[in-house]
């Protein structure tokens, strides 16, 4: 085998390896974890359950309150594997369509993604008008509480 050869083996092998560690290993989640996410909201969140559109809605800022108060989308961390999951079941988008709109969004009327957390049911916490979502196994019970999703 000639240089030549070995040099297109070895970035073969890096292009199939690179890409199993991305969808393969973009977080501590389970498969079976991604495909159970609840969202979440502080416990004064009035309401016990939300539209799937409406989630929607408020996660892409197009819709900054719900029944009348004021409401905040707190993400987790971009390129992690709930978000990832979360962006194609909720929010019907790849990665790649997200960062996209937020660049339109921020250019066409100023408007920022929503702020990024690890921990997001620490931040749900602790800001009254929170709204987030994390994997039902991470899920503790406690100062947030569980929304149903109407599909």
């Amino acid at each position: 085998m000639n240089r030549c050869e070995r040099r297109r083996k070895c970035k073969l092998f890096s292009l199939v390896m690179g890409t199993l560690l991305v969808t393969v290993l973009p977080a501590s989640f389970s498969a079976e974890e991604l495909n159970d996410i609840v969202i979440i909201a502080n416990k004064s969140f009035e309401a016990d359950s939300i539209d799937a559109e409406e989630l929607r809605a408020i996660f892409l800022k197009k819709k900054g309150t719900f029944m009348g108060r004021k409401v905040t989308p707190i993400n987790a961390k971009s390129g992690s594997g709930i978000r990832i999951e979360f962006q194609k079941k909720f929010l019907r988008m790849s990665p790649t369509d997200e960062k996209h709109y937020w660049e339109k969004r921020k250019v066409k009327d100023g408007v920022t993604a929503p702020p990024e957390f690890s921990r997001s049911q620490r931040a749900v916490f602790k800001l009254e008008s929170a709204i987030g979502y994390c994997a039902r196994s991470k899920y503790h019970e406690g100062p947030t509480k569980v929304l149903k999703v109407k599909f």
